[in-house]
């Protein structure tokens, strides 16, 4: 039987409906041994639970939570309600799209996570952690080909060549948006104080701000970007420098709780491109504003009967998914 305590329906940026799919990243290899994580006194399955949903509450109400088998179970949309892909240079012509991440297709994150005895990888391949409105987070590089998917590279680091926005994400390649980075726009809307959480890691261990009490910056972080100290029990902390959120995993994961993601389109290529804007018309339409060769332009969107129609310039950009307006279906 699920345990609701705080099942808010989960709030869709105007304008942007429709589906995600999550592009796959690398992490930076663990190479130190972390600290072992102090004993702390048991509490119940309830109080955890409570403790858990309560925080996505207080955070805006951008995801829905419940506890179910030892799980903290997190629905939402994908998207965030702050201003996405404004500030990209090296746009990938993607789209933010919303994903269905509910139901049998939610996020399952242990309410009482378990340390490894060593730390491990991340896949390269889907998000390791969700903030709390909702949006995933992956690693701090993408994938590379042919390259090693769980080693982090500067060369694919999405924050170091442009390909993030200023609130630290941007759409993969199949239309999600996730962050790469600290997700500092939500952070400043969420008037974290200091220490405070942002979200679980899909360990289950959670994922504080930048910042130890007393606003200092921690100098004992592991190579997974986490540490033990203060009797506060095992976290993760945003850095500003790789990885960023978590470069490793400090305990047991199962990826098969990763929600499965859908592609609407062809992914498109990477394009020197600068957005300016992302908007919703009157009409419906969504569109994303750029600048690119001086000129501006735009690629617009919106969904209608399950399908979504795009129109694309004319002629077709570099590596453009497609060109004029084109639909695409959902599959089912």
């Amino acid at each position: 039987m699920k345990k609701f305590y705080s099942f808010a329906a989960f709030l869709i940026p105007v304008g942007i409906l429709g589906l995600v799919s999550c592009l796959g990243t690398s992490a930076q290899s663990a190479t130190t041994t972390t600290t072992p994580t102090t004993p702390t006194t048991p509490i119940s399955s309830d109080a955890l639970c409570l403790e858990h949903t309560s925080k996505f509450v207080a955070a805006g109400n951008l995801a829905s939570s419940h506890c179910e088998g030892g799980f903290l179970v997190v629905e939402s949309s994908g998207l965030s309600s702050e201003q996405m892909m404004v500030g990209i240079t090296a746009w990938q012509q993607q789209v933010p799209l919303p994903q269905p991440y509910s139901g049998s297709n939610a996020w399952k994150i242990p309410l009482t996570p378990v340390a490894a005895l060593t730390p491990s990888k991340t896949s390269g391949v889907g998000a390791v952690a969700i903030a709390l409105n909702g949006v995933p987070i992956f690693n701090p590089s993408k994938p590379s080909q042919g390259g090693n998917q769980e080693v982090y590279d500067p060369k694919n680091d999405p924050k170091l060549i442009g390909e993030l926005d200023s609130c630290g994400g941007h759409s993969g390649r199949g239309d999600d948006y996730h962050y790469h980075s600290g997700p500092v726009c939500f952070l400043d809307a969420l008037g974290a104080k200091t220490g405070g959480l942002i979200g679980y890691a899909l360990d289950g261990y959670k994922i504080l701000e930048f910042h130890d009490a007393g606003e200092k910056l921690p100098t004992t972080l592991d190579s997974c970007n986490g540490h033990d100290h203060d009797g506060l029990g095992y976290h993760y902390h945003l850095t500003e420098k790789a990885p960023y959120v978590v470069g490793c995993f400090h305990g047991k994961v199962d990826n098969a709780f990763q929600p499965q993601t859908l592609h609407l389109r062809p992914p498109g290529g990477p394009l020197q491109a600068k957005i300016t804007a992302l908007t919703t018309g009157a009409d419906g339409w969504t569109s994303v504003k750029y600048t690119y060769n001086a000129l501006e332009q735009s690629v617009s969107y919106q969904k209608v009967d399950g399908c979504y129609q795009f129109r694309y310039p004319t002629p077709a950009l570099p590596a453009s998914p497609g060109s004029g307006t084109v639909s695409y279906c959902e599959k089912k």
